[in-house]
């Protein structure tokens, strides 16, 4: 694996995963399924998500 891919892969790290999903229920049963794993951000549509990424982008940017 690259060097610059190990922090994505790193046990000590959790990765963050942005879920886009128009209906509440796929949101909540997709979260739960994740929330162990993952930090999780939500949207319900793509015009949220581009403003989830914009507000979070400091969450959402690789610093090796």
């Amino acid at each position: 694996m690259p060097d610059n891919q190990a922090q994505f892969h790193s046990p000590d790290v959790r990765r963050l995963v942005l879920v886009v999903e128009d209906e509440a229920i796929n949101r909540t049963i997709l979260g739960t399924i994740l929330e162990n794993d993952y930090d999780i951000l939500f949207a319900e549509n793509g015009e949220e998500a581009l403003r989830v990424v914009v507000e979070k982008k400091e969450l959402l940017s690789y610093h090796p």
